[in-house]
């Protein structure tokens, strides 16, 4: 959309994202509050925009995700990330987050949620139809959120960095389709 001349020149772009990922933990009856308290690492993935097939960059993704659920690579992360923040001073967590922010393109997360519908209140409410998750954050962020069998997902940017976000808009339902018809 913006003509970017690295991707019509077949560059090499880096277009990498920050993926949340939720971590399991055990449910303590004794604090349950406690035991709702997420357990969150961030990996950082390079997203394929270099590859002109709709199912090519899904298969690229998938693959590198694959990986991401290794045992020991997330014991790996999530120790090494537990160190840090028990040794390190608020200054420097203040400034890696920083940096780790600024190198990347996008910061993504997909949250499951009921898979049948919901009356809220329970008693006497109405059904919600859907839900949507909004966050906004320093770099543009993806929102994923399932409920009753569907998906919604958003965008939320920096309207200065997208002068037509009705296009963009656009543009994401339109890769969207693409991916189906691929299937």
């Amino acid at each position: 959309m913006g003509e970017d001349a690295a991707l019509q020149n077949d560059e090499e772009v880096e277009f990498k994202t920050i993926m949340m990922m939720a971590l399991p933990r055990e449910v303590d009856e004794d604090d349950l509050v406690g035991s709702t308290t997420n357990s969150m690492l961030y990996v950082s993935c390079n997203l394929p925009i270099d590859d002109a097939s709709p199912a090519g960059r899904l298969q690229r993704v998938a693959s590198t995700f694959a990986d991401f659920k290794d045992g020991s690579y997330i014991a790996g992360l999530a120790g090494f990330t537990n160190f840090v923040k028990g040794v390190a001073p608020t200054s420097f967590l203040r400034k890696t987050a920083g940096e780790v922010f600024s190198k990347h393109s996008l910061l993504v997360t997909n949250v499951p949620s009921c898979t049948v519908p919901v009356t809220v209140p329970k008693q006497g409410g109405e059904v919600m139809r859907e839900i949507q998750m909004v966050f906004p954050n320093i770099i543009p962020q993806v929102s994923i959120i399932s409920y009753d069998g569907r998906v919604n997902a958003n965008i939320v940017a920096d309207p200065s960095l997208f002068a037509q976000p009705r296009e963009l808009g656009r543009l994401w339902q339109e890769e969207f389709q693409r991916l189906l018809d691929g299937c």
